[in-house]
Parts: structure tokens; sequence; C-alpha cells
């Protein structure tokens, strides 16, 4: 059984993406979370699923490397979503995990 968990900490505050001056740019990265959230809710992971994985997470710089980007966080809450072998490129986990994927609030006073 799955349950959902809310994130307090960006309850407040406006996620940096929806303050770009270029909305096509800001919805871009909506659209990547919200795929990246998609694909992370498997069980299992696919070739394909994996191949998609890494695709949108290398588009945000230190998101594969050390969990967190200017636009997003990742929590891995229970497993390893992204194994980090010596010498090698990032990897997917074979199975599923139980991460949740965040988008990063901007640091501006609560709206």
């Amino acid at each position: 059984m799955r349950l959902a968990a809310f994130n307090i900490e960006n309850m407040f505050e406006r996620a940096i993406a929806l303050n770009l001056e270029d909305w096509h740019q800001g919805s871009a990265i909506l659209e990547d979370f919200k795929q990246l959230n998609e694909l992370i809710q498997h069980d299992v992971y696919t070739e394909e699923i994996k191949t998609n994985l890494l695709t949108i997470m290398s588009r945000y710089g230190g998101l594969l490397t050390n969990g967190e980007n200017k636009f997003l966080r990742l929590r891995e809450v229970r497993g390893k979503l992204i194994a980090r072998p010596r010498n090698k490129p990032p990897e997917i986990s074979p199975a599923g995990s139980y991460c949740q994927i965040w988008c990063t609030a901007s640091g501006d006073p609560p709206v």
C-alpha cells in the first residue's frame, strides 16, 4: 500500500518555475516535474522508464549527482532511485523505490 505524504516545507512558497519571466520555460519544467512523478510511481522500472528518468533528470544539473537543482529536488524516502557507481555515469535502480520529486521553492517571502 502506498500512502500519500504532504510536503509542508513548500506549502506557503511559490515554486521558482512559476516565477520565471518566460512562461514557456516554466511550463516545460512543470511538465518534466509531472513526468518524473508519474515515472517514479512504477513498481518496477523497465529500460524505457529508466532511460526516460535519466533523460529528464539530466536536463537539471545536480539532480543526478546530489538530488537537488535550482528547480527540482529529489527526496529518496525508501531505497535509492539513483545509483552512483564510482567512475561510471549514474544509473536508475532496478526496482521502484519510494521517492518524491518536489518543485523547489523560490526562497521569497511566503505568498
